[in-house]
């Protein structure tokens, strides 16, 4: 008898833990929020941003890494999208977190944890990782 009831109980608590993980397609959509600068002093500045999240056509199939997911970046300049450019990502199940990798001139390591309707962000640069801007984002809509 006991060992029906850990057995039910397993199954139980394997149903939950896979319904509460979100599959890594439930984070594709455009996401509309703020990119704060936490470097003050630096030529960064503040801005209202959409980004543009979908699955990269161009990754390779046998790749799970980088290339996998993109995130088109726009700024809002006078009510206008202005396009940034677009990164490369990857997503971890696990931690239900989109990771981006760039470098241009320093490495910047982007960070994107998501909750339902929203993620929150991070860039981290350099070789100390100095934290270099905080994203808040609300999706807009799904693909």
């Amino acid at each position: 008898m006991r060992a029906r009831s850990l057995f039910i109980a397993a199954i139980l608590f394997l149903s939950l833990a896979a319904f509460a993980q979100k599959p890594a397609s439930s984070i594709a959509g455009a996401w509309e929020g703020d990119s704060i600068c936490t470097v003050r002093d630096s030529p960064c500045h503040d801005e209202h941003v959409i980004y543009e999240i979908s699955r990269d056509s161009a990754a390779h199939s046998d790749s799970n890494r980088l290339g996998e997911w993109q995130i088109s970046a726009y700024k809002i300049v006078n009510g206008k999208k202005d396009f940034m450019g677009t990164l490369p990502c990857f997503y971890e199940e696990q931690k239900q977190t989109l990771r981006c990798i760039t470098k241009a001139r320093t490495e910047g390591d982007w960070e994107f944890i998501f909750d339902g309707e929203t993620f929150r962000g991070t860039l981290k640069v350099g070789p100390d990782k100095t934290l270099f801007r905080k994203i808040s984002a609300k999706r807009i809509s799904k693909s």
